[in-house]
């Protein structure tokens, strides 16, 4: 289970979370999963991260999802519908969506694990209900943070960092949120106990009003690298993007996995 944190702003949305995937008896299948796709719909643009299942029999989820989305024309959808049509593929898992919209900041989350209030449920259900957030165009006083995912390695400790991060951050530079976001994340991974599920290799994808999706790559023994997740768009959905804006750097590209070649899919 991946830990995922949010913070909204009116210049930018910024979502940062793990990559690691684990089997259901907890150990770990991989540290360099891709667990996030960007998404322009017909009133939005939005990151999407999701924590749950690693494989829909033989395909890999981040692959299934973006089938799901491209069969369903999610880009052609406004933002409310293509969240409720989500509500009704992402069957085991959270799915945690955030950017912008054509009046302001929007959010909103899809899971089975939690009720449309943002209540625990007491077992995993099969209908995911969805949780709406919207912003309107007024100037924000402080950032807006949603925590999703492996909540339970946020600690006390943690709970006093994230407090720092409304009001501290709100003028700072989007790219400085995500660095001090991964830093929150990966002192959640090194927790004894709940940490285990988070991997300290991280993702974050800043979402702007005008210049789209700005995504990066952080290695715990790499320098910081920019490149895109999977994307969908009207006409097409690219997978496993493996373009580097960095030049002269490229990120540690995860393997190929088998019977995973195809590379995007167009929609007539």
């Amino acid at each position: 289970m991946s830990l995922i944190i949010t913070a909204i702003a009116d210049d930018a949305v910024v979502q940062v979370w793990d990559r690691r995937l684990t089997h259901p008896n907890g150990d770990m299948f991989t540290d360099h999963a891709c667990k996030a796709i960007c998404i322009s719909c017909a009133d939005a643009r939005v990151a999407a991260a999701f924590t749950g299942l690693a494989y829909v029999g033989p395909t890999p989820i981040d692959h299934w999802l973006v089938d799901s989305l491209t069969t369903d024309r999610a880009a052609e959808k406004p933002f409310r519908q293509l969240v409720h049509s989500l509500s009704g593929h992402a069957t085991g898992l959270t799915v945690m969506l955030a950017g912008f919209g054509s009046s302001g900041p929007v959010a909103a989350m899809v899971s089975g694990q939690e009720d449309g209030a943002g209540m625990s449920l007491p077992t995993a259900s099969d209908r995911c209900q969805p949780r709406f957030w919207m912003w309107d165009s007024r100037p924000m006083r402080k950032l807006d943070l949603i925590v999703s995912g492996a909540e339970a390695a946020v600690g006390r400790d943690l709970v006093r960092g994230i407090e720092r991060v409304p009001s501290r951050f709100l003028r700072r530079a989007p790219n400085e949120r995500v660095a001090f976001l991964v830093g929150l994340l990966r002192r959640a991974a090194q927790k004894p106990r709940h940490g285990m599920p988070i991997s300290e290799e991280c993702m974050g994808v800043v979402v702007t009003r005008e210049s789209g999706f700005r995504a990066t790559y952080h290695g715990v023994r790499e320098p910081t690298v920019s490149y895109m997740p999977h994307l969908i768009c009207r006409g097409t959905a690219p997978l496993d993007i493996l373009i580097s804006t960095d030049s002269g750097q490229q990120p540690r590209w995860p393997p190929p996995t088998k019977g995973t070649e195809r590379r995007s899919r167009h929609v007539e």
